[in-house]
């Protein structure tokens, strides 16, 4: 894989279990495979992991679907807006949406961070906890609830009231061996911090439902706990939801680059990030092995969200959703932002091998 290290720095059984995966493909392999790697990490995990109090390793499985999970997506973006994507011959037009043009290149700036004051609020429920009614539960699905906390944070910069403003709801899996309903309010207090978003949180994580998909919900609830959600379903969430559901949905903003093709490189990551965060002002999202992160002592697939760009340190800006039980590793809190060299974010994003969204 292009820039990945020659030693791979995943435990052996996040190894075992993205071979497995990698396997020839169909329904029955990837149900069986994603049994196998719940299987195999639940035993390389103590027994800890079950509570929400745990400050040595945390609770998370891994919310970044691996390669081998078989998307919801049915979208095939047009190509000529793809092609203007990539090429960064877009502007937002009046409703939000990109469109293409003929403008000539802009020169962006050499630093530049998105606002965080809400956003570093954003954090995944516990998979042991109370809800904001008061109410125990116990659910491992919301320990890898990564992708939705990432699509809440990029979905904040098309529009906050969306996120911070949401209505308290009722929440529960739309199918699947686990469903357990809990209640969440956009703001609380519940676990002990400050969150912001969490119903817009479980909203995309249980209800969002793009045209296409066959099951509501970004993430895939077939098996528990769930492995997370794909980039394809990431980028189609955020698409549908930005766009007020509007009927050009499907090529609103966001796209996806994979971790691998000729357009993959170091050096387009870099381009993409800066001319999101530097001319759009808006957020990319990406899928990282974690053992590269300075934030996580342990290596899973993961869901973070970059916010800023230092081309003088050479340093990416990230937010990560997931919080101190859920990650319980020494540099991690409950919200917050970090700071990771720009070479080790490439490194995360070729080493999971499935790419971001920009």
């Amino acid at each position: 894989m292009p820039g990945a290290t020659p030693i791979d720095p995943r435990p052996p059984t996040m190894r075992l279990a993205r071979a497995v995966l990698r396997g020839p493909s169909g329904p029955r392999r990837i149900l069986a495979a994603a049994a196998i790697a719940g299987l195999v990490l639940a035993w390389s995990l103590p027994s800890t992991v079950r509570g929400a109090d745990d400050s040595a390793i945390g609770g998370a499985s891994g919310g970044a679907a691996p390669r081998g999970v078989a998307p919801k997506s049915t979208v095939v973006q047009d190509a000529a807006w793809l092609a203007a994507k990539s090429a960064h011959r877009t502007v937002l037009g009046p409703d939000g949406n990109l469109v293409a043009t003929d403008l000539p290149m802009t020169e962006l700036p050499t630093v530049k961070r998105l606002v965080t004051a809400d956003t570093a609020l954003v954090v995944e429920p516990l998979g042991v906890g109370i809800d904001d009614r008061g109410t125990s539960y116990v659910d491992a699905n919301y320990w890898n609830f990564c992708a939705p906390g990432g699509a809440t944070v990029a979905a904040y910069y098309f529009g906050s009231s969306r996120v911070v403003a949401r209505p308290a709801a009722y929440y529960i899996e739309p199918y699947g061996p686990r469903r357990v309903r809990t209640y969440w309010a956009s703001a609380d207090s519940v676990n002990g911090y400050p969150t912001k978003g969490r119903s817009y949180l479980m909203y995309m994580a249980e209800q969002v439902f793009p045209p296409g998909w066959a099951t509501p919900g970004l993430a895939e609830f077939s098996y528990y706990p769930t492995l997370g959600a794909t980039l394809p379903d990431t980028r189609d969430a955020l698409n549908w939801e930005i766009s007020g559901h509007a009927a050009g949905w499907a090529t609103w903003y966001y796209a996806l680059q994979p971790a691998w093709g000729g357009r993959w490189s170091e050096a387009q990551l870099h381009a993409d990030v800066a001319w999101d965060i530097g001319y759009d002002n808006r957020p990319v999202v990406v899928a990282v092995d974690t053992a590269y992160l300075p934030n996580w002592s342990r290596s899973l697939g993961h869901s973070i969200v970059i916010v800023g760009y230092d081309d003088i340190a050479r340093t990416y800006t990230y937010l990560d959703t997931c919080g101190r039980a859920c990650n319980g590793s020494a540099g991690n809190r409950n919200g917050g932002v970090y700071t990771v060299s720009q070479r080790a974010m490439y490194l995360a994003i070729a080493s999971w091998g499935t790419g971001y969204l920009y």
